[in-house]
């Protein structure tokens, strides 16, 4: 599938800030965009490069409560395998029981959710482009815009 406008526009925003790979998906050389098989998207050529003392990597195009990296899995080398971030241009990821939204905040049109799936013991950063913190299920959410004061 190729990647549409808002989607690249997207991937620029939340991915490319940061990334050792490249600064915009027009001129890197590891853009790979990945539909993710229709759940979510981002650009699997992503690598978090930027390290804070005592946290680890962050993702610096996201905002504070969502941009720390955390354990990520590796492949057979042991390289570190896909980015955490999966981004919605349009529509609801449809949370349930298998991707339990963890906590989340609304910030300049977008909704970025805590997923935790707790089949494959993974979580993920979702970047949810006109989606309402209300629209989210009654799972288990938690505003971070109330919290984030105690978030460093």
């Amino acid at each position: 599938m190729q990647a549409n406008e808002a989607q690249i526009e997207m991937v620029n925003k939340f991915q490319c800030p940061g990334c050792v790979c490249g600064t915009c998906p027009d001129d890197c050389p590891s853009f790979k965009f990945d539909d993710n098989d229709g759940y979510g998207f981002q650009c699997d050529g992503h690598v978090a490069g930027t390290m804070v003392l005592g946290v680890d990597s962050v993702y610096l195009g996201l905002p504070k409560g969502f941009s720390h990296v955390g354990d990520r899995p590796r492949d057979v080398n042991g390289e570190h395998v896909k980015s955490h971030i999966r981004m919605w241009d349009r529509g609801d990821p449809g949370y349930d029981h298998l991707n339990v939204p963890v906590w989340a905040m609304e910030k300049d049109g977008f909704l970025f959710v805590r997923c935790y799936c707790p089949r494959s013991n993974r979580t993920f950063v979702d970047v949810i482009k006109g989606m309402s913190f209300d629209a989210l299920p009654d799972i288990a959410r938690t505003n971070v815009a109330e919290i984030l004061d105690a978030i460093d």
